[in-house]
């Protein structure tokens, strides 16, 4: 009987281990998902503001030239 009992106590030990260590695992895949989205998402709206700035110099560099 105390075989039995100590096989359910490891049975229960080893299944919260496993579950343990899936919870884990997906928080760290959830994770660097949510850090490589925010990194493309960054260097989306980088690329945005730069081509904003190229289009601003360019209309001020026009609005010169016609004021001449």
């Amino acid at each position: 009987m105390e075989n039995i009992f100590n096989f359910q106590l490891l049975l229960n030990a080893s299944s919260s281990v496993e579950w343990g260590t899936l919870l884990f695992s997906i928080f760290s895949l959830l994770m660097i998902l949510l850090i490589i989205s925010l990194f493309v998402y960054s260097l989306r709206r980088l690329k945005n503001l730069n081509k904003l700035e190229r289009r601003i110099r360019d209309l001020e560099k026009r609005d010169k030239r016609n004021d001449l």
